[in-house]
């Protein structure tokens, strides 16, 4: 195999000063994406801004509610929201109080692990950078993708698919329990529809293009819209959805005890 430090000349000169000129250029291509990776930070995808909001559409169990966070204030070198969480970004990534949500460096195949607990350690690894995506907010076309698992027991594993917009923030949370015997089911889902940044009007569903201003006030409780209850303990992407975290007959988990990050975290 033909390498960026050493090649086999081919059976001319021309020949080799071509191969040459290929490798050369292909080199430059390569090195030039690494430098783009490496020069990402968690902040290009996770903007911390008092003021900011993120309203997302919550679907779990085939019901739909709405929850907004926003960003209120700093306090302890966090920033703190209106459910509860805390985040604050360090040279390492970005991270709440129990752990790294994000971590560099930003590029596919990083893989870290948090012990939240004295039996609960998750797993993280980042699967996509820059590649589009897309909410009912609208298409994106700089997205960051980790995936995340917690085995729970001998029977259930949960893996979470965390997906980030460059300069926009989590754009969707997909939770799905791997269940001995049962397969995959799928559990919770966050999608965001709406946000507000820097104390700009909302962009998101129901604006052409998925972009345009918005000037009316979300109607979205502060707590998830789900079963009406205070979502303080709810589960990844589970605000407002409570439970007890057991399995039910029909192979579905509860939202509540799974340690992991629920609306941006828990």
């Amino acid at each position: 195999m033909v390498g960026c430090r050493a090649m086999s000349y081919g059976k001319t000169r021309s020949a080799g000063l071509f191969a040459l000129w290929i490798l050369g250029a292909a080199c430059a291509t390569t090195r030039g994406e690494e430098a783009i990776v490496s020069s990402l930070s968690a902040s290009d995808y996770a903007p911390l801004r008092v003021g900011a909001s993120w309203t997302y559409a919550m679907m779990f169990l085939g019901q739909r509610g709405e929850m907004t966070i926003r960003m209120l204030g700093e306090r302890d070198g966090y920033f703190y929201d209106n459910k509860g969480g805390m985040f604050r970004h360090t040279p390492e990534g970005l991270r709440d109080p129990k752990r790294y949500l994000i971590r560099t460096p930003i590029q596919p195949g990083n893989r870290w692990k948090s012990i939240v607990s004295a039996s609960a350690v998750e797993h993280y690894e980042i699967v996509r950078v820059g590649e589009p995506c897309e909410s009912e907010a609208g298409a994106f076309s700089d997205c960051l993708v980790i995936v995340s698992s917690l085995r729970k027991d001998a029977n259930v594993s949960l893996r979470i698919r965390w997906t980030w917009a460059r300069h926009v923030g989590l754009l969707k949370v997909e939770t799905e329990a791997l269940i001995k015997g049962q397969g995959v089911q799928p559990q919770t889902k966050q999608s965001l529809i709406r946000y507000a940044l820097n104390g700009a009007r909302e962009k998101g569903a129901g604006d052409p293009g998925g972009g345009a201003d918005r000037t009316d006030t979300p109607t979205a409780p502060d707590v998830g819209a789900v079963d009406g209850r205070d979502g303080g303990d709810s589960a990844p992407g589970g605000g407002g959805i409570e439970g007890d975290g057991t399995t039910g007959e029909d192979g579905r988990m509860d939202a509540e005890d799974s340690n992991e990050p629920g609306g941006w975290t828990r």
